[in-house]
């Protein structure tokens, strides 16, 4: 198995004041080597990076511009610079707080973590990333990883 670097963006908040051609260029610096791919997040903490019909997408001012990049912008901008581009679902849903998808605790509270075992819980994960598959596939025109 042939092994890829990948620069791995944990929240798309750290584009604002380095954009992705500096990222590449930091991580160039920092390990000796060009990254192959970029692993971009689904999701932040307050609400998905992309257009859906559940809730007002999160975006991000690249580099200190005026208009809101959402993840399929911010993808584009890594493809060009020659980068495959994955997409990481950290699935805390944070920003929902519904007993459905939310693990009930011993006194009846809601928890700020996921059940996996709630059908609507897995119902709605898949959705939302097969959305942002979409989203940023279309813009990107490249094979998804």
């Amino acid at each position: 198995m042939q092994e890829k670097a990948i620069l791995d963006i944990t929240s798309l908040s750290a584009l604002e004041y380095e954009g992705p051609a500096s990222q590449v260029e930091e991580f160039q610096r920092i390990w000796g080597t060009d990254p192959q791919a970029v692993a971009l997040p689904v999701m932040s903490p307050a609400g998905p990076l992309f257009e859906n019909e559940f809730i007002e997408p999160v975006g991000v001012h690249l580099e200190g511009q005026l208009q809101v990049s959402l993840l399929g912008g911010v993808a584009k901008e890594f493809a060009k610079l020659g980068l495959d581009v994955y997409l990481t679902l950290n699935p805390g849903l944070s920003f929902i707080r519904n007993d459905s998808l939310h693990v009930i605790g011993i006194a009846g509270d809601s928890a700020p973590q996921v059940c996996f075992a709630k059908p609507k819980c897995r119902a709605l994960l898949q959705e939302l990333l097969a959305s942002a598959v979409e989203k940023v596939d279309s813009l990107v025109q490249t094979p998804f990883q």
